[in-house]
């Protein structure tokens, strides 16, 4: 009797010793696969002008690294448009773009678009590029760190221009402590047109290990029309060609200290709108006069972050 009560006690006691054993390493393992899923779908956004974690944001914010733009193939703010849930764009070609966000955009309320002050701003580096116009800058997409479409009013951080919200464009950062180099290239055909090509290619490099990078980045874009003016005779009007260059210079020595200069160079040829006359039954215009026209854009943003104890400045 004793030896027969001793195996079930034996095996209760086993089983209450290993029993929170096993709990606890569950537990730990369960934290631990919390915390590597924490780490891996964290996604730092500055959309109040510090590193934060997009969870901590009370903002509807869609967010694409370069990387993903590639791999998805956005090659203009036309394919942004396309993968991002409420912003839409009243697009008459390349650089010819009025964004809304939820609805709303620049015009007043006799519809009229032109000459309006902006309801959505886009920014470069941070700095403002919207123009007064229907026609808004086509930024370079070809060597981007990021793009974030902050959805909803945010005059509060970026003025007046941002009752619907911000669409914010940033150059990819060089790397402190290696050489990066990537080339790409497409070739494409224009139904009515004719072939469309780019080139572009970056390069990064540490000037000083772990402490200095500049990282540059170039395009050599040239698409075919395919809208054709009768009127004048000419074919092809609302081509477009386009050379543009970013730089980004990035100094940080330490944690507490960081000095980023960057600069875009855009040059442009933007040809007709996309736009046909409704009395024809191809692409064709009938009114003369072709409306195009040239665009040569500069930018540098200058941008210090210096950790001040509790302080960010």
């Amino acid at each position: 009797m004793h030896g027969k009560s001793l195996i079930p006690g034996f095996v209760f006691a086993f089983a209450s010793i290993s029993k929170p054993s096993v709990a606890q390493e569950a537990g730990e393992s369960g934290a631990a696969a919390a915390e590597d899923r924490r780490l891996l779908e964290e996604i730092i956004v500055t959309a109040r002008f510090r590193d934060e974690s997009v969870d901590d944001v009370g903002q509807t914010i869609n967010l694409y690294t370069g990387d993903e733009l590639r791999r998805r193939g956005v090659v203009d703010f036309d394919d942004i448009v396309r993968i991002t849930p409420g912003l839409d764009s009243l697009s008459r070609g390349p650089g010819r773009n009025l964004p809304y966000i939820r609805g709303i955009s620049s015009q007043n309320a006799n519809g009229d678009f032109f000459n309006q002050p902006s309801a959505n701003t886009i920014f470069f580096d941070e700095v403002p590029i919207t123009l007064l116009t229907i026609n808004q800058t086509e930024v370079p997409l070809m060597d981007l760190g990021r793009v974030e479409v902050i959805k909803g009013s945010q005059p509060t951080y970026f003025g007046e221009g941002s009752v619907g919200g911000s669409i914010r464009f940033f150059s990819r950062d060089p790397s402190l402590n290696e050489v990066e180099t990537r080339f790409g290239s497409e070739v494409s055909s224009t139904r009515g047109g004719d072939l469309n090509y780019s080139v572009d290619a970056a390069f990064g490099i540490p000037l000083v290990e772990d402490r200095l990078g500049l990282r540059v980045g170039a395009i050599r874009e040239d698409r075919s029309g395919f809208i054709d003016n009768v009127a004048e005779g000419t074919d092809d009007v609302n081509g477009y060609e386009r050379i543009a260059a970013t730089a980004v210079l990035l100094f940080e020595p330490n944690d507490r200290f960081a000095w980023r200069l960057s600069g875009f160079y855009q040059d442009q040829d933007i040809g007709s709108e996309q736009a046909a006359s409704l009395d024809v039954e191809d692409l064709d215009l009938t009114v003369p006069g072709p409306d195009t026209r040239e665009d040569e854009s500069v930018l540098v943003a200058n941008k210090i972050r210096w950790d001040i104890r509790q302080v960010t400045v």
